[in-house]
């Protein structure tokens, strides 16, 4: 019998009907191969288009290339998550190709990125590279000196390349965190750099403001000069010291008055400076905002808003905000006096107490705890063990630092917290030192020693030892098998309660 040409070649259904598809059988690789064959036949009829178009139907759709079609049918079975992964690497290697090509490599600066790797691939003349300064934080406390050497230039003589550099160098700074992305922005263009050494007068009390300052590294001291109208001497107080990502200076600027405080440099320090008209321009609004805010605040506070309005605007020039992240230490371990005295705004504080103690084990396995200090007689055998035990939480309104004895207690953020701050000499000022040693007792009364910490403790232990054993006797008794039986139930519950007249109660 002469074989059939494939052009009359009859093809198998691919299902009929009354039988499920499930998946594709080996007529559908026949109707493959045949389709091949026809795709690459140039010289087909018209017979075998519409074979064609039937196959292509029968498939699923058009076929354009034989190869195409067959990936089609083994998508599912070659497509994994090996095939994914692959997939999402090839797309890093790209990217990090791209970072080769963009970032010219060759000129990288030792300065600007001490930490680049390089890797050259011997079949091309790509190279992929790996920059350590990309993954870090955004934020760091100093300026390289090609930065520098650009904010020394006049606004006018910086370039765009340059104006991009300063922009992402003013977004890591950590004293521009709270401006939003378009200030930033307007603020390369305008910010000078400058540094000065020790005790180097940067603000003068009684002047007329003419600058704005952001301390990029190092610090400053805060002093006012006070005159006795009766004596006619000056005393002068110092009010604290601002850190790196602080600023200042802005308070003459806002209002147009002259300087109310002295500022000194604290050892080596940089600053970036805006000067008055593009402080108007640019930063004026947002630090009238601030003003606005903290005298409402200080309104606000039950501790503050019996004070005259005239000494209410008095601390708030003094006074400033300072936010502190989740588990911040805010301070602690000492019983001096704070420079500052702080309220919580917003968010919640935890008291936690450093405690030290030497555990004693027993015979039966129990442990006794001493304070080191006890006049008890101990053990080589004794364990020093480190606690660290939550007191109590504060929250908004509530003030600390005004000198209670901290001694191993530290103040923990136990949420995003904000605090306004205040001098304690501008407190004492308007409240008077009365008030401040009450402040200072009624926390001291608050706080616990280490032998009510102890006790407290030792309660906790004995409660948590009877909860343990109260489960165990629990759990233990569910495995006594129950021998009671129908007859040994009272008639009277079995058949119901009985009334006083005797009846039956259903």
């Amino acid at each position: 019998m002469p074989q059939e040409s494939s052009n009359n070649l009859k093809l198998p259904a691919i299902h009929k009907p009354g039988h499920k598809r499930l998946y594709v059988d080996h007529s559908v690789n026949k109707r493959l191969n045949l389709l091949d064959e026809l795709l690459k036949n140039p010289e087909r009829s018209k017979s075998d288009c519409r074979r064609r178009k039937k196959i292509e139907a029968s498939c699923g759709g058009p076929r354009q290339t034989p190869e195409r079609e067959r990936n089609k049918f083994a998508k599912k079975k070659t497509t994994g998550k090996w095939d994914q992964t692959f997939k999402k690497v090839a797309k890093k290697v790209k990217t990090s190709l791209l970072w080769s090509h963009d970032l010219g490599l060759d000129a990288i600066s030792k300065e600007e990125t001490p930490k680049a790797y390089q890797v050259k691939d011997t079949t091309s003349e790509l190279t992929l590279s790996f920059d350590v300064n990309n993954f870090k934080a955004r934020s760091y406390g100093g300026l390289s000196s090609k930065a520098k050497e650009i904010l020394r230039k006049h606004e006018l003589e910086r370039t765009p390349q340059e104006l991009k550099l300063l922009q992402d160098v003013i977004y890591r700074l950590k004293c521009f965190e709270k401006y939003p992305g378009r200030v930033r922005q307007k603020l390369a263009k305008i910010v000078c750099f400058e540094a000065y050494n020790d005790e180097r007068v940067l603000l003068r009390q009684g002047y007329m403001g003419m600058s704005f300052y952001f301390i990029v590294s190092g610090a400053v001291t805060v002093m006012t000069t006070d005159v006795d109208n009766k004596t006619g001497k000056s005393k002068t107080h110092i009010l604290g010291e601002l850190q790196e990502g602080s600023s200042f200076g802005e308070l003459a600027l806002v209002h147009n008055i002259k300087r109310t405080a002295t500022i000194v440099s604290k050892g080596t320090s940089e600053f970036l400076r805006v000067d008055k008209p593009d402080f108007d321009a640019v930063l004026a609004a947002s630090q009238r905002y601030e003003w606005n805010r903290r005298l409402k605040i200080i309104k606000s506070l039950d501790l503050l808003k019996m004070w005259t309005p005239k000494d209410q605007e008095a601390c708030n020039q003094k006074c400033r905000t300072v936010e502190y992240p989740l588990h911040k230490v805010i301070f602690g371990n000492t019983k001096d006096e704070q420079e500052n005295l702080y309220i919580i705004i917003r968010g919640m504080c935890r008291v936690v107490r450093d405690l030290t103690l030497l555990r004693q084990t027993l015979g039966d396995g129990t442990s006794l705890f001493h304070l080191p200090q006890d006049n008890v007689k101990e053990d080589p055998s004794w364990v020093p063990e480190r606690h660290l035990w939550s007191i109590f939480t504060i929250g908004k309104g509530q003030y600390f630092g005004v000198g209670e004895n901290l001694t191993d207690t530290y103040l923990v953020s136990w949420q995003k917290v904000e605090c306004l701050t205040i001098p304690r000499v501008e407190f004492s000022k308007h409240t008077g030192p009365q008030v401040l040693h009450k402040m200072v007792k009624d926390l001291n009364n608050i706080l616990p020693d280490n032998k009510e910490l102890l006790c407290i403790m030792k309660a906790q232990n004995r409660w948590k030892a009877y909860k343990k054993e109260l489960i165990q006797q629990v759990v233990s008794r569910r495995h006594i098998p129950n021998a009671t039986v129908h007859q040994d139930i009272p008639k009277s519950i079995r058949l119901g309660s009985v009334g006083n007249d005797g009846t039956r109660i259903d």
